[in-house]
């Protein structure tokens, strides 16, 4: 869609045509309610897919997709989808192993794997400073 709206606005500013505006018509509006420090927590029980988009979802203009580590409200800006493995006791939210310096994390179905992640003030916290961490 993006690509047929710029071919049709460049083919616009090629004929000089002008555009026109119409009002919106009040029973097709759509309204999105307000966000809270709620609405960008991660939900680890959810897919790995599920995760990743909600995280592309909040980034920026948004503060980002949140989690707590260690009682403090960390901000996932970037993952992967990590090739799922066989967890018997699939504690989710857990980290699992580290690829590079790069924490997994167990999710509901499948494993994330998480590239970038700032505390409040922005500074990258990767690497975690210890193994044995949960994400809530």
């Amino acid at each position: 869609m993006y690509l047929q709206l710029a071919k049709y606005l460049f083919s616009s500013f090629s004929t000089e045509r002008l555009f026109t505006g119409f009002p919106q018509e009040d029973s097709k509006s759509t309204y999105s309610v307000w966000r809270d420090e709620d609405d960008y927590r991660i939900d680890w029980s959810r897919s790995s897919e599920e995760i990743l988009h909600f995280i592309n979802c909040l980034s920026f203009p948004y503060k980002g997709a949140s989690t707590i580590c260690n009682k403090k409200i960390i901000r996932i800006i970037d993952a992967t989808i990590e090739v799922d493995v066989c967890v018997v006791n699939r504690d989710i939210g857990k980290v699992l192993f580290i690829s590079g310096k790069n924490p997994v994390i167990i999710c509901g179905t499948g494993l994330l794997c998480i590239t970038l992640a700032t505390d409040e003030k922005g500074n990258n916290i990767l690497p975690f400073e210890n193994f044995r961490v949960r994400l809530k």
